[in-house]
């Protein structure tokens, strides 16, 4: 490969990244769809059942707590607004925050197979319009939930460990 080839394959290697991630989104949105994860709190239905929480004791306000049950599984999928609330930077903010609700996460729901954290937060788009978007989204298995040592684990260490999902998006804030 020639000097001239690597900017190129650098670029190719993000597009990949992206269309990964878009994937990952479009079909987490039709799962969550499939599997009533929209549907009234009256849903009667015996094959899934979608139930809410808005909070759980010392998390941020903002954080909402979505479980999505089959007869087989039991995910947990958690969003919450990033902001600087602790007065380190957005980033550390975004690292910071997913410690604290997966060791709630971790107690408050024993049998969730597998947890997704999205942090969102204000972006504008190329038309200047600005909107709520996700920035970043980390998804962890149990088995590497009961393995992490919360009092133990840095910020920047909540993120090597996922099982899935992107840190902080670069062309962020």
């Amino acid at each position: 490969m020639s000097n001239d080839d690597q900017p190129l394959a650098g670029i190719a290697a993000w597009l990949k990244l992206a269309a990964a991630i878009a994937g990952l989104v479009f079909w987490g949105m039709i799962a969550f769809a499939l599997l009533g994860g929209c549907g009234s709190s009256d849903d009667t239905r015996s094959s899934s059942t979608s139930t809410s929480k808005s909070v759980v004791a010392g998390v941020p306000p903002s954080v909402k707590y979505d479980i999505i049950e089959t007869p087989d599984k039991q995910n947990v999928q958690v969003s919450f607004d990033v902001t600087d609330r602790h007065g380190y930077g957005l980033r550390a903010s975004a690292q910071q925050e997913p410690i604290e609700i997966l060791r709630r996460v971790r107690t408050a729901y024993p049998n969730a197979d597998h947890v997704l954290v999205t942090g969102y937060h204000p972006m504008k788009d190329q038309y200047g319009n600005t909107a709520r978007r996700p920035v970043m989204s980390v998804a962890y298995e149990r088995s590497t939930l009961n393995r992490i040592n919360f009092d133990g684990i840095g910020r920047a260490g909540i993120w090597d460990v996922r099982d899935g999902g992107f840190g902080f998006r670069n062309d962020c804030c």
